[in-house]
């Protein structure tokens, strides 16, 4: 097995065990559209497919759990922009909670590239 399919393959189990589960109680989901040298391309589709709140969900969800997983290192989402300044705003708007959460590691001082400025992203 290749290191990128191995990525792949701990970036779905990681989708299957903490994101998709999030999603689907709304009717929402993300597929895994990519992943090359380390950026992670996703897509949400359902529910999620228009809904405002998909830069929060991204920021705060799906970046935070892909961006535990050693060798990812940036995470977009298909027709969805945020710039690092937002990201990063979103994130400590909610420090609190998201620190809250069991198993969620933090990402500060990461040396990850700022989400949504991976290639692909739009």
């Amino acid at each position: 097995m290749s290191p990128t399919d191995a990525l792949a393959l701990a970036v779905e189990r990681k989708l299957d065990t903490r994101v998709r589960p999030l999603l689907q109680i709304h009717g929402g989901e993300v597929s895994l559209v990519s992943v090359d040298d380390g950026h992670v391309q996703v897509r949400f589709e359902g529910a999620c497919v228009g809904c405002p709140l998909r830069p929060v969900t991204l920021s705060l969800t799906v970046d935070r759990e892909l961006g535990a997983i050693e060798g990812v290192e940036s995470v977009s989402a298909t027709g969805v922009r945020v710039s690092p300044h937002a990201a990063e705003r979103m994130r400590a708007a909610f420090a609190d909670h998201l620190e809250a959460r069991a198993g969620s590691p933090s990402r500060r001082g990461s040396s990850r590239r700022p989400l949504g400025q991976g290639a692909g992203n739009g």
